[in-house]
């Protein structure tokens, strides 16, 4: 395979009267198995005829990589990702790709790219951005009121703070309890308030966008 146009240059031979005039060509249509003639003239004037085969690809292949698994609907990955690059080309075909690649660490904005590479000596490149976050947030709860000998003589607010150094926190979910009945769960968007006399225990988890969450945590 070709991958530049190419001049062809016709030679031949006369034992009697010798060779006077040979035809060249330049192709620079890409194509396989075309044909390109040409000729020689003797002295005499006798003309013999030749035929050249060529094949030429002047297009680079088209590259693709695709990753297992997916990334979820943020853009984001918990676990190592594979990167696998794929190669078409309509003439000389694919020749080599480069082999897969495994993303084992944590990361944002992380540029992985590969080639494949057609018969013709033609090269495309293919690139995926890559975010991974393996990492589960951490929430602290924070209480606010009078306190004394370990008791609360006023209502009770309390404040959630949930933190995630990659992918970000997509919420904070909390139970609050008093005597093991449930007084409120849901979605933590602000301050929850516990304002009756009783035993309280606060149950709190954050999730982030790569899918992590963190492990339930009471506070009395």
């Amino acid at each position: 395979w070709n991958k530049t146009a190419v001049q062809v240059n016709f030679n031949g031979t006369d034992a009697l009267s010798g060779v006077v005039e040979c035809s060249s060509k330049t192709v620079s249509i890409e194509g396989r198995a075309q044909p390109a003639a040409g000729w020689c003239r003797a002295t005499a004037g006798n003309v013999a005829y030749a035929t050249a085969t060529l094949n030429i690809d002047l297009t680079q292949p088209v590259v693709s990589a695709a990753q297992t698994p997916a990334k979820n609907g943020y853009g984001w990955n918990n676990a190592s990702v594979t990167v696998i690059f794929e190669g078409t080309d309509a003439l000389s075909g694919i020749a080599y790709c480069a082999p897969a690649q495994i993303i084992p660490d944590e990361g944002s904005s992380r540029n992985v790219s590969g080639y494949c590479l057609d018969y013709a000596g033609l090269s495309s490149t293919a690139a995926l951005t890559q975010n991974i976050d393996k990492t589960a947030p951490a929430t602290t709860a924070g209480l606010s009121g009078t306190l004394v000998n370990g008791w609360y003589n006023t209502a009770v607010s309390i404040t959630l703070v949930s933190a995630d150094a990659l992918s970000g926190v997509l919420r904070t979910n909390y139970r609050l309890e008093r005597g093991g009945v449930l007084v409120s769960s849901g979605v933590y968007v602000s301050p929850v308030a516990a304002s009756a006399d009783g035993l309280y225990t606060v149950y709190y988890y954050a999730t982030d966008k790569a899918g992590n969450a963190e492990a339930e945590k009471p506070t009395a």
